[in-house]
């Protein structure tokens, strides 16, 4: 077989099994964590029920997390944090 038609193969080959090994990470087991030193009080959450995925091909980046399993010190906290959100849901910011 002629050297260039080797390396030619060669080299699709290559190419093709790139998308073969193409690298995806996912976690289900994901932990976010907010903290806001407000001037009245303290704030501060945790949501140990985050999924995530990363495709380091393309460089792209997805995160699930339901709102309603932020931890709370306080119930009222989180009371507030969903009517925060309601609203934002509900009446969106207008951007000009």
């Amino acid at each position: 077989m002629n050297i260039k038609k080797v390396l030619f193969l060669l080299i699709i080959t290559s190419l093709a099994a790139s998308d073969v090994w193409a690298q995806k990470y996912v976690t289900k087991t994901g932990k976010i964590r907010f903290f806001s030193d407000a001037p009245m009080e303290k704030i501060e959450a945790v949501n140990n029920q985050v999924n995530a995925a990363l495709d380091v091909t393309t460089g792209d980046m997805v995160f699930k997390v339901l709102i309603k399993s932020f931890a709370f010190e306080k119930a009222l906290m989180q009371e507030h944090l969903m009517k925060i959100i309601w609203s934002l849901i509900n009446f969106p910011m207008q951007h000009s």
